[in-house]
């Protein structure tokens, strides 16, 4: 999970790249925690001042003759700041060039009250208390930049020996008190053990503002691919990672695939990646998956957005429920055809059809709705030619369902391998088993080439039509002029076969519903509409 982590942070959008949705989530964040910090500090101001009033101090300020100073800058200044901050809070609204002004404004205001209250009333103790509340509730709680907690800081650590001065060198009473104390001697070594002290919180707050901003940001891109929100990893193949996504706006389910790959493969994982965005893209069959975005991250990688499913796989199926009854694998392998044939028309074979790249979901009230994925081996057949392997020695295609013509690079390829490969699929969910299972990919490369299949009616417990093994047989044939010869053909015979109890929509809606494999949405996203541009 670590390395998926990595990969995602390495890929996605930098800060500066998406720093327009950022900072509008950022300034909304700002807006509501400055109300929540305003209206927090009014009321206890509020509650203090009255606390003030009903019961009076009995202790009078150490300094003497400045009560009503001490008084006018205790509670009733910190209530009129949050007030006031409060009024323009809701003037400016979510105004960012404002917001960041008020905030800190009115943090910089109270600290300099809080330092001055308790230099009159206790200038003999540092005001840590105070200050460390303000600034750590501002680091920890305003999501503004770092180098605004830096001059908070510095604030304090000029205010607090610069009063301390001012009093010392303007009030007889600041002399005489310092005096009682120990004299100047006294005052130097409280003047600058405040200093160290002010300078120690301000650059602690620093550093948890920075902190917290900065995990802030890495999560907002973490989570982001251009304009889709990531949510968590779907799956992960030798091609790329595919997540769970939903557009930031369209709020619609969506799967994002981005590309994996090694700075040794980047070039050519990106070329095969590209192909197969450019592949899907150009089919429009309903049983194919749909392409609705593309785009790259700034180390140029690419990534697509592509429609999200829900249900299961081909070899999810079969590893739990067991072999697939043949009138539903005659229903299934049907539309398979129906996409296959189209990208066949175009030139284009998939040349890795295996049961984990064929989906079922639901489409509206349609059950058992095939999906064809993954046309990251597709090849375009230029101008009627041939397809090789692009590198001597490179198997494509996964071994347990590999045509064997694919497994030379001199022998043509094209729309056949995939009916062979497809044929394979058939005889997967008929036995639940592969057409051959040696524990070797070597043997079973070697298997696909050589050795004949065993009849589905020695493998499979089930009872078929023998018009199904047939066929299913026909399409496993070495030979590429033996088989189907068009996918179009192969969905004449599947429909052709003789069925007593046809599989139907009412029939996989039953089963759909009685396994619970469809739950609820996803996820429960809540939608938003801003007003506002979107950058």
């Amino acid at each position: 999970m670590a390395e998926i982590r990595f990969t995602i942070k390495r890929a996605l959008p930098t800060p500066s790249a998406a720093s327009g949705s950022f900072e509008r989530e950022e300034r909304e964040l700002l807006w509501s925690r400055c109300r929540v910090l305003f209206l927090t500090g009014l009321a206890i101001s509020l509650v203090a001042l009255g606390f003030r009033l009903a019961l009076p101090s009995s202790e009078p300020p150490l300094i003497s003759g400045l009560l009503r100073l001490e008084f006018i800058l205790g509670v009733p200044a910190h209530a009129l700041s949050f007030g006031l901050a409060l009024g323009a809070l809701y003037l400016v609204g979510e105004s960012r060039r404002f917001l960041g002004t008020i905030a800190f404004v009115t943090t910089a205001f109270n600290l300099a009250l809080a330092i001055a209250s308790h230099a009159v009333s206790y200038p003999a103790t540092d005001p840590v208390f105070g200050v460390s509340l303000i600034l750590f509730l501002t680091a920890a709680f305003l999501p503004w930049p770092t180098r605004n907690q830096v001059a908070l800081g510095a604030l304090v650590t000029i205010w607090y020996p610069a009063l301390q001065l001012l009093l010392w060198t303007s009030l007889p009473e600041a002399r005489t008190f310092w005096a009682e104390q120990g004299g100047a001697g006294e005052f130097r070594h409280h003047l600058i053990s405040g200093v160290i002290g002010m300078a120690i919180l301000g650059g602690a707050s620093a550093v948890v503002s920075q902190t917290l901003y900065s995990l802030r940001r890495t999560a907002f891109t973490a989570e982001r691919l251009g304009n889709y929100l990531i949510h968590k990893e779907l799956a992960s193949g030798g091609m790329g990672h595919v997540f769970l996504a939903r557009h930031a706006l369209l709020c619609r389910p969506t799967a994002v695939k981005l590309m994996r790959a090694n700075d040794r493969e980047q070039e050519t994982a990106l070329a095969r990646f590209e192909r197969e965005i450019r592949v899907s893209a150009t089919l429009t069959h309903s049983n194919t998956i749909t392409i609705y975005d593309v785009g790259r991250t700034p180390d140029r990688s690419l990534y697509y957005a592509m429609e999200y499913l829900e249900g299961l796989d081909l070899q999810q199926l079969v590893e739990r429920f067991g072999p697939v009854e043949p009138a539903r694998v005659i229903y299934l392998l049907k539309q398979v055809c129906g996409s296959l044939s189209e990208a066949h028309s175009r030139n284009i074979i998939h040349r890795d059809i295996k049961p984990s790249n064929i989906f079922l979901t639901r489409r509206g009230d349609v059950y058992d709705f095939v999906k064809v994925l993954d046309f990251g081996l597709a090849k375009q057949i230029e101008g009627g030619g041939t397809p090789t392997i692009t590198k001597p020695g490179v198997l494509f295609g996964t071994p347990r369902y590999v045509a064997p013509e694919m497994v030379y690079g001199n022998e043509k390829v094209d729309g056949r391998a995939d009916i062979y490969c497809l044929g394979a699929v058939g005889y997967w969910m008929l036995t639940g088993r592969p057409p051959f299972t040696s524990e070797s990919s070597v043997e079973v490369v070697i298997d696909h080439v050589k050795t004949a299949p065993k009849p589905l009616s020695e493998v499979s417990e089930l009872e078929f039509p023998a018009a199904l093994e047939d066929l299913i047989m026909r399409c496993l044939n070495k030979r590429p002029v033996d088989r189907f010869q068009r996918a179009r053909d192969l969905e004449a015979a599947l429909g052709a076969v003789p069925l007593e109890d046809p599989w139907s929509r009412d029939k996989a809606e039953v089963w759909w519903e009685l396994h619970g494999i469809l739950g609820e949405r996803p996820l429960d996203w809540e939608c938003f509409f801003p007003d506002d541009d979107v950058s």
